[in-house]
């Protein structure tokens, strides 16, 4: 039996072979599970069935690490492992992982960048140094090739979130800058996570790659229905959770057939649910949910994050039961 080059180079090297990046990329922000107060101890054991979950959903690209995974509680030694266990798990299920590496220690991000590349990452991401700031674009980019550098055979991801980093350069600048700078990890393999509400910046950064490149920009705000008006060709969307996979999945299906209805009752949906998770609680009530989905114990977020009220999870399961919420499943596309 004949073994391909790439196969006999990725079981030389030890690591799972790399999942082609979808297209469109359908991407989940995974939460952590962590264990019971005072000590919150990282509980990866049920990562597995997570994985599960959002591949059946109809998720396919894990970003692991990232802020709902609460990165910034921890240490280089935490993160290695939740980056360890989510690899593990995303490579049964094959789904492609961008792993957030960014912190404000350069030489931690690179260690991380390293950790990730050899267990098997597709891709590296990183926030912006968010305590001291660059000052301008152009340090920017040469602070993003340091760190792309560990890793120079992964794409890199820029997690544009500037409501949490304060780092609001524009992305149309950006991405220029590091092309002019032959940073072609971030402009030709890898692109930006853009949490940001300036439609105007992705629509421009969305054009500039439309112009012949191949980075793939992901929009994150609501509605999403704003998305798909600004970006051609499609690209993806963060969902943030996978839960709403399903109906991100019909609100696109039913977009491109030119049933604007339809996809505004999507959009509708999504918003009926997250006021019920708002009204117990928001972010903890998200987290508790993963109990009946597919039951993997969350625990609580970590400090300043509040805890779930439990009292509150009987009600919480059946208003979102009248919304249909736990009989989800992906559309036929």
């Amino acid at each position: 039996m004949k073994i391909s080059n790439l196969v006999l180079a990725t079981v030389m090297a030890g690591t799972a072979a790399a999942v082609e990046k979808p297209d469109p990329m359908i991407l989940h922000s995974a939460y952590t599970p962590f264990g019971p107060l005072p000590k919150q101890e990282l509980n990866v054991t049920g990562i597995p069935k997570l994985a599960k979950r959002a591949k059946f959903l109809g998720v396919n690209t894990i970003f692991v690490s990232g802020s709902m995974s609460e990165f910034d509680t921890m240490t280089v030694t935490e993160r290695e492992t939740l980056i360890s266990a989510w690899l593990e798990a995303a490579q049964k299920e094959d789904l492609y992982t961008i792993v957030n590496v960014g912190t404000t220690v350069q030489s931690e991000a690179k260690q991380l960048a390293r950790f990730a590349d050899k267990k098997g990452a597709d891709a590296i991401a990183t926030v912006p140094p968010y305590y001291s700031h660059c000052s301008d674009v152009d340090t920017l980019v040469t602070w993003l090739g340091e760190v792309a550098s560990a890793a120079p055979d992964l794409p890199l991801w820029y997690y544009h979130i500037p409501g949490t980093t304060q780092v609001n350069f524009n992305m149309a600048d950006l991405m220029p800058a590091a092309e002019s700078a032959g940073l072609s990890q971030l402009t030709e393999q890898g692109g930006i996570k853009f949490v940001s509400s300036d439609t105007y910046d992705f629509f421009q950064v969305s054009n500039w790659v439309a112009d012949g490149r191949d980075a793939t920009i992901l929009f994150a705000p609501e509605p999403k229905l704003q998305g798909f008006a600004l970006q051609t060709p499609y690209a993806g969307a963060v969902l943030a959770e996978d839960f709403y996979a399903p109906t991100y999945l019909r609100m696109r299906k039913h977009y491109d057939a030119g049933d604007a209805e339809a996809a505004i009752k999507e959009q509708n949906w999504k918003y009926s649910v997250d006021a019920v998770f708002s009204k117990y609680g928001g972010t903890p009530a998200k987290r508790a949910s993963y109990r009946k989905t597919c039951g993997v114990e969350m625990g609580d977020g970590r400090l300043p994050v509040l805890p779930f009220n439990e009292s509150n999870y009987d009600a919480m399961v059946e208003e979102l039961e009248a919304l249909g919420f736990w009989d989800q499943e992906p559309p036929s596309m």
